[in-house]
């Protein structure tokens, strides 16, 4: 009978995954000095999905639409913009990939750029991309009172003349075949800016289509780009908005990109060993293990989203190592600075918590997939959807986290309605995991 490894055994192995640790760390701290050293930091933030001040008046339908949304904490993205502008050092560079707006709002993408012009007098450069919901889009609206009204949508052409100033003005290269480009960021780092997006039929259809795809002429282009900045020793940062790699068992379709396998047989030709990506929401990093090395999609946070959180990009361009790690935006920190007295930005993280847990609790309420259930363990139930979710978009479930979810009263509820949607989701989300979603060094795929 196998009785399994001995202790000495084991001694071992975890000695052996400390000290892997601590060399990791050391290397990361390393690329850290190196970087702070050198060049403009990058920064990427994602899904800011705002909506102009102009286009709602705080009314019945605004807060019906808030309401009834995914947990974006919509009435508040300005202060967010504003925080992040506050926040980042000066000069740096920040990256948007995509979602910039609610849902894609002409009177949205035009004070977003108002925006950014900001960002720019304060020392930041900006360099945006689309998500699925900024182009065409058949839902862009305006609340007034207790009415949704339909507004103008923008076409890719308007697009790229709104943002001239953030990235396309300045592009080494458009694509032909879509939105996407390559810009300089400094003079050893190119940005691969790729427009992911499924649009063209979003006004036939009625709705803005989530999934994203590139074209046969974009993989070209981006083969034929790659391989020239490559040849010139460029450092790589390519940045899309669609997944390159599931990130969840019930997170793909619609996600991940349809052709993700053909995009990272051309990033692995060009030793590319990372991206960088958003419209999941969560917090998480994923990759593909494959003969040629791993590759991985880095998947930054939604800024509307708990936790708020925007990412760090440091570069050792001499060996091609990338060291990424969260922040979380501190929005109390600019409420301060500003001298605001509300209490809800004054204390956002704990606001912005108990928002999108309570987002969170009443949309499983409101699924019905818990009637069978108790009063008790109903509440139960709820109270650990809401804890789930905090920690599933922050993520922040590590395996002493998992442990300590899979034995509560909470999950043992969730196990009285097996077969639900809800009961697959939290399966998916308490699947082991492997990465740290907050940190990751990445050496170099030479």
């Amino acid at each position: 009978m196998d009785e399994g490894p001995s202790g000495e055994a084991l001694l071992t192995a975890r000695a052996m995954r400390r000290l892997a640790g601590l060399l990791l760390l050391a290397a990361g701290q390393a690329l850290c000095a190196q970087a702070k050293a050198a060049e403009t930091p990058i920064f990427v933030a994602t899904d800011i999905h705002y909506l102009a001040p102009e286009l709602h008046d705080e009314g019945p339908a605004f807060q019906g639409m808030v309401q009834s949304g995914d947990g974006k904490d919509t009435g508040h993205c300005e202060e967010l913009l504003e925080a992040l502008e506050h926040e980042l050092p000066k000069p740096s560079i920040l990256l948007v990939t995509g979602d910039l707006t609610l849902n894609g709002e002409e009177a949205s993408h035009r004070a977003l750029a108002r925006r950014f012009e900001a960002f720019r007098r304060a020392g930041i450069r900006v360099f945006v991309l689309p998500g699925n919901h900024d182009l065409d889009n058949p839902w862009a609206s305006e609340y007034r009172g207790s009415a949704r009204r339909r507004v103008d949508p923008v076409s890719a052409k308007r697009f790229r003349d709104i943002y001239g100033d953030y990235g396309y003005g300045a592009a080494l290269s458009k694509d032909g075949a879509s939105l996407s480009y390559l810009v300089r960021l400094d003079r050893g780092t190119v940005a691969l800016m790729l427009d992911s997006t499924e649009h063209e039929l979003n006004l036939d259809q009625g709705y803005p289509s989530p999934g994203g795809r590139l074209s046969e002429a974009t993989l070209g282009w981006i083969d034929r780009v790659m391989g020239e900045a490559r040849s010139s020793g460029q450092n790589v940062i390519v940045a899309m908005h669609h997944s390159l790699v599931d990130h969840n068992s019930m997170l793909g379709e619609g996600y991940t990109l349809e052709n993700a396998q053909e995009l990272a047989a051309i990033l692995q030709r060009h030793r590319q060993p990372y991206a960088l990506s958003g419209h999941i929401h969560i917090q998480s990093i994923a990759k593909r293990s494959t003969a040629l090395g791993d590759i991985f999609d880095i998947a930054t946070g939604s800024l509307a989203v708990y936790p708020n959180n925007y990412g760090a990009l440091r570069l050792d361009k001499s060996s091609r190592r990338a060291l990424y790690e969260t922040r979380r935006l501190d929005v109390a920190a600019w409420a301060r600075a500003k001298g605001l007295a509300e209490p809800y930005l004054r204390e956002y993280a704990k606001s912005s918590a108990d928002y999108f847990g309570g987002f969170a609790r009443r949309l499983a309420d409101k699924s019905g997939m818990a009637e069978g259930l108790s009063k008790d363990e109903k509440e139960s139930f709820l109270d650990f959807m809401a804890e789930l979710n905090l920690r599933f978009f922050a993520g922040t479930i590590d395996a002493s986290t998992r442990k300590e979810l899979l034995d509560s009263a909470g999950y043992k509820a969730a196990q009285k309605i097996r077969g639900t949607f809800l009961a697959d989701y939290v399966e998916s989300v308490l699947a082991p995991v492997a990465l740290d979603n907050a940190h990751l060094f990445i050496p170099a795929n030479n």
